[in-house]
């Protein structure tokens, strides 16, 4: 399952260090893209309930009342 960390020497000397096989990449989990809308009432965690008014891509200009308006990535919103 894992290999045993083999010890090695730095290039041209010095303390030993432990060599890692090379990790892979993490796979970010993603949920199916959420198509919103301006006008459309969003939930986020932080700053509450808003509007979304602007769209550009992924990207939603949001307008949390008193938090202001923000600029939230759409994974980190939920529909309300």
């Amino acid at each position: 399952l894992y290999e045993p960390l083999r010890l090695g020497r730095r290039p041209g000397g010095g303390r030993r260090f432990a060599e890692r096989p090379p990790a892979e990449p993490m796979k970010a989990a993603r949920r199916a893209p959420a198509a919103f809308a301006v006008g459309a009432r969003v939930r986020h965690r932080k700053f509450g309930r808003g509007a979304v008014t602007g769209v550009d891509g992924d990207k939603l200009e949001i307008d949390f009342g008193a938090a202001g308006v923000r600029k939230v990535v759409d994974s980190f919103v939920d529909p309300a």
